[in-house]
């Protein structure tokens, strides 16, 4: 029983009023403060006429008790001080009134509903031991020898009857208050290893997400390592060393990037595109693996005919590309490396190959990596030419521009590299 009864103070001990309920028990007992105030005006009023100056005190007493509470409660927020208040009032004062039989024991009449409304409104721990104090007391006036000096103040009937009133509705009272605050800390507590589990699985599944991620990544940097050694492969070839593969996959984030900061095709640049557009640029010549060494690897002009073998590329390119990637990237990455793999040898005017698309025709990655194609392999060393100075390989791209290249994107390319070669 004594163990219950220690775990039952404990669980008083713990707070119960925090968040909406915190709200709610401040403006109870703000409220319940004022009215006191309210009504401590009018009997000092009352008090004053009678000139009751004892009772007057006790009024004066209990308005400034209110005020005070009504400021810490309403105003300073202050729950924890603003019990103190009224505690001390009720045990003072009403200890007062009860051993001197003030009012002919009305004042102990309205001392006994006091717990009441401190397990209502201000804490059921203050209310529990402001009851329990009070059962002493009446003990005291009641069943000791100080009876007889109070037989005065107080009628045989109600001395006979108020013991079994008052042990009857504190009784009932605290019992209800302590079920409803141990009902509140389980609610609370509930509630908190509800969040704490939410929390616990909220961390879970992030820490799976970034292993998610981590794996996309890796996987991610496989397909490009992949990818980007399989152009090296191609492009080396043609006596090309790989660097053919990077300088375009750089231009054509470049590229992309400055049509996107300019606002240029925003229906289709975004930052995802850049992303694919920078994968996408190593497969722009997967189609020659399929084109002879005596014609890759030719140190002069190409005929007529080997010039027509070396333009199938570009369809060999296309099918590649869906041969090796549907099913295993996203739809759109396949589209995206398919039109710069088929379409990067198309021009402006129409007179490339190998569909003789024409402007818009083109799709928006292909005239993006025709620009970087052709200025890479206009400043680079083949074994057919040398290379080119940067300032003539960006005049042919600048004249180009509304021929073989996009009119917007070839100058755009060309003041994008020079202001580079400023800053530098």
């Amino acid at each position: 029983m004594a163990k219950k009864l220690v775990s039952m103070w404990k669980t008083l001990k713990k707070p119960i009023y925090t968040g909406a309920r915190l709200k709610a028990n401040l403006f109870a007992l703000t409220f319940v403060s004022l009215v006191i105030f309210l009504l401590s005006i009018v009997l000092i009023a009352i008090d004053f006429r009678h000139k009751d100056y004892i009772m007057l005190g006790g009024s004066i007493i209990s308005c400034v008790c209110g005020a005070a509470c009504a400021y810490l409660a309403g105003i300073k927020k202050d729950r924890e001080k603003a019990i103190i208040i009224p505690t001390i009032f009720c045990a003072v004062v009403f200890t007062v009134y009860a051993l001197t039989g003030f009012a002919s024991g009305s004042a102990v009449l309205w001392s006994f509903l006091l717990p009441i409304g401190m397990c209502y409104f201000v804490s059921v721990r203050h209310g529990l031991i402001l009851s329990a104090y009070y059962s002493i007391l009446y003990f005291v006036i009641f069943y000791t020898p100080l009876k007889e000096q109070l037989a005065a103040y107080y009628t045989k009937e109600f001395m006979q009857r108020f013991p079994l009133l008052f042990a009857s509705i504190s009784l009932i009272t605290g019992m209800a208050m302590v079920q409803y605050h141990r009902t509140a800390v389980f609610e609370i507590e509930h509630t908190d290893k509800l969040n704490e589990e939410v929390h616990q699985q909220t961390e879970l599944i992030r820490e799976q997400a970034r292993e998610l991620a981590q794996q996309s990544e890796k996987m991610e940097n496989m397909q490009k390592s992949t990818i980007i050694g399989i152009a090296e492969l191609i492009e080396s070839r043609d006596s090309n060393t790989g660097t053919h593969v990077k300088n375009t996959s750089e231009y054509v984030g470049r590229l992309a990037r400055a049509a996107f900061q300019k606002g240029i095709y925003p229906e289709v640049i975004n930052e995802k595109f850049i992303k694919d557009m920078m994968l996408a640029a190593p497969l722009h010549d997967v189609g020659k693996i399929h084109i002879s060494d005596t014609i890759l690897s030719k140190p002069g002009k190409l005929t007529a005919e080997e010039f027509e073998v070396m333009k199938t590329h570009s369809d060999e390119g296309g099918r590649i590309v869906h041969k090796i990637l549907d099913g295993v990237a996203d739809e759109d990455y396949v589209q995206l490396v398919y039109d710069v793999a088929e379409y990067h040898h198309e021009k402006w005017d129409g007179s490339g190959y190998p569909k003789g698309l024409a402007g818009e025709e083109i799709p928006v990655s292909a005239r993006i990596m025709a620009v970087a194609d052709v200025f890479d392999a206009l400043t680079m060393e083949r074994v057919y030419k040398a290379a080119f100075p940067m300032e003539k390989a960006l005049r042919i791209i600048e004249e180009d521009s509304g021929k073989h290249f996009d009119p917007l994107l070839g100058p755009l390319f060309v003041n994008m590299i020079r202001e580079e070669r400023k800053v530098s």
